[in-house]
């Protein structure tokens, strides 16, 4: 099955799951009171693979990589990226398995869900599931405006297996939030 995106309009999609994430952060103090501080990353940091940077005296820092999902209300899956496929043939390994982050988020978008893990967790299940054919795979398309194409490989993981896994948890961000990422 191929999917096509327009990579601007899923990037701001995708910006707008990372400014959710940053403004959560920037509210929260813990326990203790020590308040968080979270940031965008770096441009040498993102193209490691993370979003944002979050800090906090008792639980020093953490990188995120935040991922938005459109599609999740509707399929039921979780769609975890191994790959990317340029035009010309050229492979590259895909998100969920490049990532340095200490945490994946996923926001299922537009509510006030979000799941997260820690993706070197992940990686030994994703590789067994992909070996086994365990779960339906996509191709996804994706164009930016100089009309270059590459695909992303994504596999299909019900939510009802994925939210078994004892490593993925959630959290629910304020409305007042949502609603904010939803209006900018």
């Amino acid at each position: 099955m191929i999917q096509t995106y327009n990579f601007a309009e899923q990037d701001k999609v995708g910006k707008m799951g990372e400014q959710l994430i940053l403004k959560h952060y920037n509210t929260l103090t813990d326990e203790t009171g020590n308040k968080y501080h979270a940031r965008p990353t770096r441009m040498s940091e993102q193209l490691q693979g993370a979003d944002i940077w979050v800090f906090n005296q008792e639980l020093k820092d953490n990188y995120i990589e935040v991922k938005t999902d459109t599609q999740i209300a509707d399929t039921n899956n979780v769609a975890l990226e191994y790959l990317i496929e340029q035009e010309n043939g050229d492979l590259q390994i895909g998100c969920q398995m490049k990532t340095f982050a200490d945490f994946m988020m996923y926001w299922s978008y537009p509510t006030n869900f979000v799941r997260f893990w820690k993706p070197r967790v992940l990686q030994p299940y994703l590789l067994t599931w992909i070996k086994e054919d365990k779960y339906r795979t996509i191709k996804v398309i994706n164009e930016n405006a100089q009309g270059n194409k590459w695909f992303a490989h994504c596999l299909l993981v019900p939510v009802s297996e994925f939210d078994k896994l004892k490593f993925v948890n959630n959290f629910l961000v304020s409305m007042d939030i949502v609603e904010s990422v939803l209006s900018e």
